[in-house]
Order: structure tokens, then C-alpha cells, then sequence
């Protein structure tokens, strides 16, 4: 039951994209857009193929037990709207206003990049037995995602994913509008993290310890 109401709520989110998508566009005829709907029909498939939606539900359910400070959800709302500023953003300069244009073999480069983040997204989600010590598995003792795969490395790797997909999306779809927002959303994602890291390490005490075990929090070796 859990399992359905979520793939209702991932069908409804597409939809929600692609009208959002759309009506910045004025047109339904871009194929751009459409490939860009394709690759996240194609993230929810994967996911569900392998029942990671469980996970994430169950973290998700873990989150929000955690204590949040007006701040911190002043910060997501202002995450989600950049998000959906964005996607309403790269119809408009590229179809319905046309005001910029990106050569075909920059778009290509966007595509292939495009493509890489979603997959190294699902390798993420593989990993995510535990996501960032929230939630653990059923099916191990022990809490291994905090010292293998992309845990082991950065602390906040989905974070990461979004960070590059947004930009080289972008890219594809050739709106100089929705790289400039995607660059905002990176801001602003940066300073996110850092006040939603204190957060869980003021909460969540083994997440305090992962942190002292694993240093950055979004790039290795300079954040």
C-alpha cells in the first residue's frame, strides 16, 4: 500500500515536471524536453525496479524525526522553488522566446553528462542501505554505507548528483537562463548543507561520528 501511494505520488511529480516544463516552453514540439522527461521516467523506473522507493521512504520517515529549526525549512523551501524556477526556466529563453542558442555539440556534451550524473544517481541509491546514517537495513548488522561507496568519500553525495545534473540538463536543453539558475541552486545548496549538517550532528549522534570520519561534505578535498 505504502509502495503504491508512493508510485502514484512519483507519477504525479512527472506530470507536475512536465507541465511545468512545457508551459515555460509554450510548445509540447521540443524534443529537448522530452529527452529530459525521458531520463527521470527512466531514474523512477530504476529505483522502483529494485524497491530502493522502501528506502528512501524509510528515510525520508527518519528525517523527519529529526528536530528542524525554522531556518533550516526557511532553506528547503527557498531549495524547492529554485528547483522549480529552473525547470520553468529552460523552455522560456530557448523555444518560447528563443533569446539564446547553444551549438548542437555543446548540447551533446549536456546530454552525455546528463546521462553519467543520473547513473552515477542510481549507483548512489545503491549504496543507500542506510542513506547517510539515518536508516538501516534489515538485512546487515551493521551500518556499512558510512565507510563504502560514495560515503565513504563525501557525506552528502545526492546533493552532488543534483549539483551537476541541473547544469548539464541545462546545458542539453541550451538555456542560458536555466544554467544561470542552476548556479544559484549550487549556491545555495552549498550553504544548505552546511547548516543541515550542524543539524544532524546536533541530533543524530553516530552521524556526528561519520563526520569526524568523513571530512567533506560535498567535494572531496575542498568542501
Amino acid at each position: 500500500m505504502v509502495f503504491k501511494k508512493e508510485y502514484l505520488s512519483q507519477c504525479g511529480a512527472i506530470v507536475f515536471y512536465a507541465a511545468l516544463l512545457f508551459s515555460g516552453a509554450g510548445s509540447c514540439l521540443w524534443l529537448e524536453g522530452w529527452f529530459f522527461l525521458f531520463l527521470l521516467v527512466c531514474l523512477n523506473f530504476a529505483i522502483d525496479a529494485h524497491n530502493n522507493v522502501y528506502l528512501l521512504i524509510a528515510r525520508s520517515h527518519a528525517l523527519y524525526g529529526v528536530p528542524s529549526s525554522f531556518g533550516h525549512r526557511v532553506s528547503m523551501t527557498i531549495l524547492g522553488l529554485l528547483a522549480l524556477c529552473w525547470i520553468l526556466s529552460n523552455g522560456l529563453d530557448t523555444v518560447r522566446y528563443q533569446v539564446t542558442e547553444i551549438t548542437f555539440l555543446y548540447q551533446c556534451l549536456g546530454a552525455v553528462a546528463s546521462i553519467v550524473c543520473l547513473i552515477a544517481t542510481y549507483w548512489v541509491i545503491e549504496w543507500n542501505y542506510s542513506t547517510a546514517v539515518v536508516v538501516r537495513s534489515q538485512e546487515r548488522e551493521q551500518n556499512t554505507t558510512l565507510v563504502m561507496g560514495p560515503y565513504s568519500r563525501i557525506r552528502h553525495p545526492m546533493y552532488l548528483m543534483s549539483c551537476l545534473f541541473l547544469p548539464s540538463a541545462s546545458l542539453m536543453m541550451a538555456s542560458i537562463l536555466g544554467l544561470l539558475i542552476s548556479m544559484l541552486f549550487v549556491i545555495w545548496t552549498c550553504i544548505h548543507i552546511y547548516f543541515e549538517d550542524k543539524l544532524l550532528q546536533q541530533h543524530i549522534p553516530r552521524y556526528k561520528q561519520y563526520a569526524q570520519k568523513v571530512r567533506y561534505r560535498l567535494i572531496p578535498y575542498v568542501y
